[in-house]
């Protein structure tokens, strides 16, 4: 699917997206974890975080795009290897997991919610092994509305308008460890990662979503397409 990226004109005024983050208060110290899928969405905002990184002289965390190979498809691999090599050429350190089904391939119906959930619990270990705590995710929109009306499918009721918020802290203890980060690859610090990793202890994990407030004609979707 991915196999090149090309540029084209940034959507999102640098001064608003440091507005957008200023919002959720990070520390100049922290290190920052963005999700990246391969999707334009993920990528851009990974982008985005790195550009403002470099604009905010004082900030000393770093960032890491994590990338989750589902391989669920043949050619998943290849695909997460391409983001990672045209993430790390922009030099962001680059760490990418490959799901392991020993016990089996999910199928049916539950295929898309245990996929979702492992990734999820990659993020979650990721952060805490590298001590990154705050996760950002590329949700927009129109992906709030996706998820009101699934919710309301459902039957969550009024609970479901609520859809995603912008900002939600999760509390990690219960995961049960923190996963090994043997498959993980770094752009400029491959050695690094076991340096970084700590024991684990109960810590919480902040999930900011900056571009939830943002349409799709907004959005940074378009800032590096997919050429396939």
């Amino acid at each position: 699917m991915f196999r090149s990226f090309h540029e084209v004109a940034h959507p999102i005024p640098a001064e608003e997206f440091a507005t957008l983050m200023s919002s959720f208060e990070i520390p100049p110290s922290d290190n920052i974890v963005v999700a990246v899928s391969g999707g334009a969405d993920s990528m851009s905002l990974c982008l985005l975080v790195n550009e403002w990184l470099q604009r905010e002289a004082l900030r000393k965390g770093c960032l890491y795009a994590v990338v989750v190979d589902h391989a669920l498809r043949k050619e998943s691999s290849e695909e997460a290897n391409s983001v990672r090599e045209w993430l790390s050429l922009k030099g962001i350190h680059v760490v990418l997991h490959r799901l392991d089904w020993t016990g089996g391939t999910p199928r049916g119906a539950i295929l898309q919610n245990t996929a979702r959930l492992a990734r999820r619990r990659v993020l979650l270990s990721t952060c805490l092994s590298i001590n990154a705590p705050w996760l950002l995710l590329g949700h927009q929109i129109t992906d709030q509305t996706e998820t009101q009306l699934l919710r309301l499918a459902r039957g969550s009721g009024a609970m479901g308008l609520r859809g995603m918020p912008d900002r939600q802290t999760l509390q990690c203890h219960s995961l049960a460890r923190s996963l090994p980060l043997t498959d993980a690859l770094l752009a400029s610090q491959k050695d690094s990662v076991h340096a970084l990793s700590l024991p684990f202890a109960t810590r919480n994990v902040t999930l900011c979503r900056p571009l939830a407030r943002l349409s799709k004609a907004r959005s940074p979707n378009h800032l590096y397409n997919p050429i396939t």
